[in-house]
């Protein structure tokens, strides 16, 4: 293990090398029911000038009904995604993949609901 204890010497270089690591169970059953609970009630929120920004696309099954795929701006105005993402092991295991610290710059959640449209294929090369 490294010095932070989060990740072996094999799994660093494997994360230069490939852009990635797999961390299986990560977090436990009770952490994912409440990022779930979580992301439902992100979901159930209503729009909010100046604050979260909720994206929907076409239903593909009822005529003119809008069907939500994205919910950014999350962590300033919910106290359990930031904790979960801006501060404690999340960035400390990212910091320690990068070598140094680990700053959140854009957090959203992709919704797939049902009769919604998805996401095409693509690149996000403007950024």
């Amino acid at each position: 293990m490294t010095d932070n204890g989060y990740f072996s010497d094999d799994e660093i270089t494997a994360f230069g090398r490939d852009g990635y690591v797999v961390v299986r169970g990560l977090y436990d059953r009770d952490t994912m029911a409440d990022i779930a609970a979580w992301a439902d009630d992100i979901q159930g929120r209503p729009e909010s000038a100046g604050k979260w920004m909720k994206y929907f696309g076409d239903s593909l099954t009822t005529p003119g009904a809008r069907i939500l795929n994205r919910v950014e701006n999350i962590c300033p105005h919910h106290d359990g995604f930031d904790g979960l993402m801006r501060t404690g092991e999340m960035p400390a295991r990212v910091g320690e993949l990068f070598g140094g610290a680990a700053v959140l710059f854009k957090e959203k959640i992709n919704f797939k609901l049902p009769g919604g449209d998805g996401f095409k294929a693509h690149q996000d090369v403007q950024a």
